[in-house]
């Protein structure tokens, strides 16, 4: 069994969209024939989960808090975006595929905004974290009992 888990993220303004970030840019690397991309990206989050920031293809990025897992395969520079949300937990924001060596700057900000966003107390991850979702699950139930005594 892992060690650490994974959470998976959407965009603030994405929370209504059916398929977490991660899950639309792997079906976009198949759709493209990217497959050792793909595979090389599940090997990598495997590889967080069993090791956490020992994970051998791990990065802290740039003076931030996201880590990037980077490697290189025959399709292109495979790349995750995470951020740790505690100890034991990450969640995984973005992957792409690309030629060139750097990184995409639109999904280090999407990232960003997801951080800020979880950060704030905003729902951004799935499945909800235990003690978040005991968090909303509480609000709810206080502001049940607050309309039932107006």
């Amino acid at each position: 069994m892992p060690e650490y888990r994974t959470f998976l993220t959407v965009h603030l303004n994405d929370r209504k969209e059916t398929r977490e970030a991660l899950l639309t840019d792997l079906l976009e690397l198949r759709k493209q024939g990217q497959d050792k991309c793909f595979d090389k990206i599940i090997r990598m989050i495997e590889d967080l989960r069993l090791n956490g920031l020992n994970c051998r293809y791990i990065k802290a990025f740039k003076e931030s808090s996201i880590f990037e897992l980077k490697d290189r395969t025959r399709d292109g520079g495979a790349r995750v975006y995470c951020f740790r949300i505690s100890k034991n937990d990450f969640a995984i924001a973005r992957a792409e595929c690309k030629k060139e060596n750097d990184a995409d700057i639109g999904l280090i900000k999407w990232t960003e905004e997801v951080i800020k966003a979880w950060q704030q107390g905003h729902e951004v991850l799935r499945p909800k974290p235990k003690a978040q979702k005991e968090n909303v699950e509480k609000g709810e139930e206080n502001e049940r009992k607050s309309k039932k005594i107006n």
